[in-house]
């Protein structure tokens, strides 16, 4: 006498897991718990550790995702950065173009006479097409995160829960029961490896 095998589940069915469980997982729900809501509401069962094993499939999907999704993004930031800089960089070229004056003086006298004069100047340029090309410089090293860190002051915790009245020891440990309880979740929620 053989033993029952569970149906498995299709692609697309695994697929549809994988959203709910995602979802379900982000609300804060247990592996256990989405175990549950799984196997109560589809015609298989799903264990705790294949919500486990998907949930590394999940992380996969987004680490992969935000990887791609972020480096597009930021190109296509740079990039268009880089055409504002060159559009810059050309008006500011334009604004330094010879420029021809011409000036007419008329003489009076025993005769009339007008004299033309042709004169040529070299503009200095408009400084606000600079200042387009430095703007863009700056956002290209925030975009790629070139500027150096900003430093900040940290105020004293300690010092500001005294002033407030509250007993060191009793914040320290609500402190440390949070922690603990923060790494209990984390250890239980997170697939292992």
């Amino acid at each position: 006498m053989g033993f029952v095998t569970a149906p498995k589940r299709s692609k697309v069915q695994r697929e549809n897991d994988l959203r709910f469980t995602a979802s379900l997982y982000l609300r804060g729900k247990s592996q256990q718990d989405i175990a549950n809501e799984l196997s109560n509401s589809r015609p298989y069962t799903i264990s705790q550790q294949q919500i486990s094993v998907d949930l590394k499939a999940i992380y996969a999907r987004w680490r992969q995702s935000s990887l791609v999704d972020f480096d597009e993004k930021k190109n296509k930031e740079i990039a268009k950065v880089d055409e504002l800089e060159r559009t810059y960089w050309q008006a500011w070229e334009d604004s330094r173009t010879e420029k021809q004056i011409t000036s007419t003086k008329r003489t009076t006298g025993e005769t009339v006479k007008d004299e033309a004069s042709i004169r040529k100047e070299r503009s200095v340029g408009n400084p606000a097409f600079l200042a387009g090309v430095q703007w863009c410089i700056s956002k290209r090293c925030e975009i790629l995160g070139l500027n150096a860190p900003t430093k900040m002051e940290i105020a004293d915790w300690r010092k500001e829960a005294t002033e407030l009245g509250l007993d060191m020891m009793d914040v320290t440990r609500e402190y440390e029961a949070l922690m603990a309880a923060l790494a209990e979740r984390e250890h239980a929620d997170v697939p292992a490896e």
